[in-house]
């Protein structure tokens, strides 16, 4: 993968009535932009839905087939099933995610049926109630006017924080799921600082001997 425009993409918190609606915004200037999509999720009620995808790194298909059984908050790990992507993995619950979390858990979600007169395919445990987030995702990017922004983009972002923060790519690629250590390694060209300290390590002079 090379850097494209919405590398930068992160969430943009309004604190409206004493709550955190997440909204979407690509580096500055984009405010207006991102109170719309803050309000277009609020309305659906999937800031949460954001705030999970941002801060665990899944995969959408991963994220809408996490159900409660697989949550555990004694422990701030969530259980990914095995998926065509890989084994089974544990995903650590960062504080942003355990909110996020627990205020669906408090919301009268429930499935709704697959067709009229049809039960709905998603389990009756399932964190999010919904398998798919299609429609109110892209109709909040179009409200916000964003071009080529797809949910995937939340998972960029979560790996690209990751080795910006200087964060080994070793431990970038558990934390992503990533099957091999050469999908994480096109982010390499992000991990800057630690290109910096390496070549600072040129200009010392040898470490002595001890006496």
């Amino acid at each position: 993968m090379h850097a494209g425009p919405h590398d930068d993409f992160a969430y943009a918190a309004a604190d409206r009535s004493g709550h955190a609606r997440a909204g979407l915004c690509l580096g500055t200037g984009l405010a207006g932009r991102s109170r719309i999509v803050a309000e277009q999720a609020d309305r659906h009620r999937r800031d949460h839905e954001l705030d999970i995808a941002l801060g665990t790194g899944v995969r959408k298909s991963e994220q809408y087939r996490i159900t409660w059984d697989k949550v555990n908050f004694n422990r701030k790990e969530i259980v990914i099933p095995k998926t065509k992507f890989g084994p089974a993995r544990t995903v650590h619950i960062i504080p942003a995610v355990e909110r996020a979390l627990k205020a669906l858990k408090k919301l009268p979600l429930t499935p709704r049926e697959w067709k009229k007169g049809m039960p709905s395919k998603v389990p009756l445990q399932c964190v999010f109630a919904i398998h798919e987030n299609r429609t109110w995702f892209t109709s909040a990017v179009k409200r916000a006017k964003l071009k080529d922004v797809h949910w995937h983009v939340l998972r960029h972002t979560f790996i690209s924080r990751l080795i910006q923060k200087g964060v080994n790519l070793k431990v970038v690629q558990v934390a992503a799921g990533h099957r091999t250590f050469a999908m994480t390694a096109r982010y390499s060209h992000l991990d800057k600082s630690s290109l910096v300290n390496a070549m600072a390590l040129l200009g010392r002079g040898p470490t002595p001997l001890p006496t």
